[in-house]
């Protein structure tokens, strides 16, 4: 998946009216896309330069990522079920040299 500065995110809101979160894998690791239609600029600024606090934790193998801006009192939890990618493909994306990096987004 490839971005540009300027242009709309890739990837369709598969929800659309209702704000939502998923993953997007890539290639080393995965993108956190939230969506929300006409957000505020108080959340686009919370969005960019808020204090974020985040956690991980597994049920059934499958692990949330919490995602928490405490000063504005807005948090919610995304899953990334690797059961979901290919065997071949999972190996080498659980393996990749710069799987460090998650891109929170908002579209």
């Amino acid at each position: 998946m490839i971005y540009e500065v300027g242009k709309q995110l890739p990837g369709i809101n598969k929800a659309p009216g209702f704000e939502t979160c998923r993953t997007q894998v890539n290639t080393a690791f995965f993108d956190i896309i939230y969506y929300i239609e006409c957000p505020e600029a108080k959340v686009v600024e919370v969005w960019k330069d808020g204090k974020l606090r985040y956690g991980v934790y597994t049920r059934e193998a499958i692990p949330y990522f919490i995602i928490d801006f405490p000063d504005a009192d807005w948090n919610f939890d995304v899953n990334v079920n690797a059961f979901r990618i290919v065997e071949e493909e999972r190996q080498a994306w659980l393996n990749h040299p710069q799987a460090d990096i998650v891109i929170l987004s908002i579209p």
